[in-house]
């Protein structure tokens, strides 16, 4: 990816996330320093523990309980925002609501009228391919689809940023090779920054310009490889001989 005509959309700058675990301190991320380019995704991997998900959460605004910096659109965070969209590991939707409606609350928030956000909806529902679903509740979707409807809830914001806590992590294979595209899919139509946590070695790189490493706690980067495969990719790049060594370097460093 050329990033040299792009700006820093985010940067982390020394950024350390700790808590007290009785009398001891326990140290979860220390001395992060990460830049991300506008457009551009960074998928991060680590082993359990290691702070990924508490990292996400820094940049998100959840956890504002840190040292350091980090600086979104050249300001800096503290709270959460819409123009971050945040993707959990559940699809966190309100069972109460229908998918347009929970596609829509975010625009209902905001004063949009009516007949803007029933055509914002519209639109989303036939991107995540849901036709003939907008009047369906949560419990009677798939759990791929109700991933789909999270993704459209927060994109339909037309956020800066996408911050991807494992979100395919409970689906099944076949599935979350379909989540893998559809994500690159609409990331091609709205050019998102994206931030994807995950511990698929492959999904990393799949989706990602940058892969970056995180060691075993407390958490530090280790390593940050450029990934120059060409876009759009298809399940084919997975058999790869650069893949699969890219994929062998990535499992030495997470042994290490």
């Amino acid at each position: 990816m050329n990033n040299l005509k792009k700006d820093v959309i985010l940067s982390v700058k020394n950024l350390g996330i700790s808590f007290k675990n009785g009398k001891e301190k326990k140290i979860v991320l220390d001395d992060i320093n990460l830049d991300v380019i506008e457009g551009e995704i960074v998928s991060i991997i680590g082993p359990s523990g290691c702070g990924k998900s508490t990292l996400l959460s820094a940049i998100g605004g959840i956890n504002n309980s840190f040292d350091g910096e980090i600086l979104f659109k050249e300001e800096k965070v503290s709270t959460p925002k819409s123009d971050r969209g945040y993707i959990f590991q559940r699809p966190a939707l309100f069972d109460w609501m229908t998918v347009e409606d929970n596609i829509g609350y975010g625009l209902k928030l905001k004063k949009i009228t009516k007949e803007e956000i029933s055509s914002k909806v519209d639109e989303f529902v036939k991107e995540i391919g849901l036709d003939g679903y907008k009047k369906y509740h949560p419990k009677h979707l798939s759990g791929g689809m109700q991933q789909r409807v999270a993704l459209a809830r927060v994109l339909v914001m037309k956020p800066d940023m996408l911050l991807m806590d494992e979100p395919f992590s409970a689906l099944d294979y076949q599935t979350r090779i379909e989540m893998q595209n559809l994500t690159l899919k609409l990331w091609e139509l709205y050019k998102p920054s994206i931030i994807f946590v995950t511990h698929d070695i492959e999904e990393a790189i799949f989706m990602a310009d940058r892969v970056i490493v995180l060691s075993k706690n407390p958490g530090k980067i280790v390593e940050a490889i450029d990934i120059d495969f060409e876009r759009p990719r298809n399940i084919e790049i997975l058999s790869n001989p650069k893949f699969m060594e890219i994929k062998k370097e990535l499992l030495k460093k997470l042994i290490l």
